[in-house]
C-alpha cells in the first residue's frame, strides 16, 4: 500500500479517529487505526468495541498510488502527520505489516499488526434510516447532555433516551434531581416512528465532537440492533445502546405552575455568577425571592460571608421565596439560545420549570426547608 494525502486533511481525520481509539485497554489492538486504501476510497477506521468510526476521505484529497490495508497505533500516526512540516504526507507499507511515513526532512517507521484481526466496524444501513439538520441534531445532543448524572454508581442515568416521533426527534436526560427535554424537526420515517431507546452519554459526546469538527448541513441516523448509527458526508459512527431503562420520565414534569417570571438570560447568569462566590462549596444554596417587579439572590457561606442582588423582572403570581442548587443554573444558562427564560413556579416546595422557547423545557427540585436544616 502506498498514499498520498493533503496534511490538513489527514490530519483531521486522525483528530476524529484518537477520540475512538482506546488508549489504554485490555486488547492492545485497539489503540490502532485500520487504513484501507481500495477501489478510489481512502478510510480509517478505529474502535473501542463500544464506539466505532469510519472517516471516509474527499477523493480530490489524496491519490492511491498502491491500493492495500494498514493497522498502526492511531497516536503515533496522529501524531507523525502533526509535526509533519510538509504539505502532503506519503504513507507506504513497508515489511511485514509495518508502516513508513516519508518527510522531506526524515522518514518515520511505525510498527503495525496484521489488518484481518481488527474487529469488524458496522456499515451505515439507508434503508431504515431518517435525516436530521446537523445543527438541530447538535442542538438536541448540547441542551440534553449536561443534565446526566457523573456519578458512576447511577449507570441508568448516565444515558439519553432518544424517541423517534412522527416528524421530531425527543432527547430526555436526567440525574434525579433535574431533566432536560429537547424536541427538534426530521423527516418522518414509518418504520422507526414510535421508536425508543436510550444512549450512553460517551457515544453522543462523541458525535458532539464529529459535529464540531465537520459541521455537515445534514445527518443521517439509524438502527441495527443493539447499536445507533450516525452519518455525514465523510464520518459513519456507531455507538453501542445502553441497557439501562430510563426512567418514567413524563411523571416529573409538573402540570400546575400558576406562577411565571421572565428573566433575561444575560442578566440572570451574571447576578447568579456574583451570588454563587459567597456560597458554601459543600452544600450550595441560593435564595430567590420573586416579587411583582424584582428577584432578589441571596447566598451565606459561614466561612466566607453572604452576597445580595436584585434585578428587575416581570412576575405573575403571589410573592414567594424558594431556594435551589446554584449550579443547576448556571449549567442550563449555559445553553440558552434566546435572550429571555420563562420559569413556572408553584411553591417553594415544588419542581421549577424553566423553558427555552417552545422545544426545550428543563425541571429542577428545590432545596427544601429539611434538606437544608439536616446538612
Amino acid at each position: 500500500m502506498k498514499i498520498k494525502c493533503k496534511k490538513q486533511v489527514l490530519l483531521q481525520a486522525l483528530q476524529t479517529i484518537t477520540g475512538v481509539a482506546a488508549q489504554k485497554d485490555i486488547y492492545p489492538i485497539l489503540a490502532n487505526v485500520k487504513i484501507i486504501a481500495h477501489d478510489g476510497a481512502l478510510k480509517l477506521k478505529a474502535t473501542d468495541l463500544k464506539i466505532s468510526l469510519t472517516y471516509s476521505l474527499s477523493n480530490d484529497q489524496f491519490e492511491i498510488l498502491e491500493p492495500g490495508e494498514l493497522l498502526i497505533s492511531a497516536f503515533k500516526f496522529f501524531n507523525v502527520v502533526k509535526e509533519n512540516p510538509d504539505e502532503e504526507v506519503i504513507v507506504e507499507k513497508a515489511d511485514t505489516f509495518n508502516a513508513t511515513i516519508v518527510c522531506s526532512d526524515g522518514t518515520f517507521k511505525i510498527l503495525g499488526e496484521e489488518p484481518e484481526k481488527f474487529p469488524p466496524v458496522p456499515e451505515f444501513q439507508e434503508a431504515d434510516s431518517l435525516d436530521i439538520l446537523g445543527a438541530d441534531f447538535q442542538k438536541l445532543i448540547k441542551k440534553t447532555l449536561f443534565a446526566t448524572t457523573t456519578e458512576k454508581t447511577r449507570y441508568n442515568l448516565d444515558n439519553v433516551l432518544v424517541m423517534i416521533l412522527k416528524d421530531q426527534l425527543r432527547f430526555v436526560a436526567t440525574d434525579g434531581k433535574r431533566l432536560a427535554v429537547c424536541d427538534r424537526p426530521c423527516n418522518e420515517n414509518s418504520s422507526l416512528e414510535g421508536k425508543e431507546f436510550t444512549v450512553p452519554s460517551k457515544g453522543l459526546q462523541q458525535i458532539d465532537r464529529v459535529l464540531s469538527a465537520t459541521s455537515p448541513e445534514k445527518v443521517k441516523l439509524g438502527l441495527i440492533e443493539n447499536q445507533l448509527l450516525f452519518q455525514t458526508d465523510e464520518v459513519v459512527l456507531s455507538t453501542r445502546l445502553a441497557d439501562a431503562k430510563f426512567p418514567p420520565y413524563e411523571k416529573v414534569i409538573p402540570k400546575d405552575l400558576p406562577h411565571k417570571a421572565f428573566l433575561k438570560v444575560k442578566d440572570f447568569s451574571s447576578a447568579l455568577r456574583r451570588v454563587c462566590w459567597f456560597t458554601d462549596e459543600k452544600n450550595k444554596s441560593i435564595e430567590l425571592s420573586f416579587s411583582s417587579d424584582a428577584l432578589k439572590l441571596f447566598a451565606n457561606d459561614e466561612g466566607a460571608g453572604e452576597a445580595s442582588l436584585e434585578m428587575p423582572v416581570v412576575f405573575e403570581g403571589e410573592p414567594f421565596d424558594i431556594k435551589f442548587n446554584p449550579d443547576f443554573f448556571n449549567d442550563m444558562l449555559k445553553i440558552i439560545d434566546s435572550p429571555e427564560i420563562t420559569v413556572f413556579l408553584k411553591d417553594f416546595a415544588s419542581p421549577a420549570m424553566i423553558k427555552d422557547g417552545e422545544d426545550f423545557q428543563y425541571v429542577v427540585l428545590p432545596i427544601k426547608p429539611q434538606e437544608v436544616a439536616s446538612e
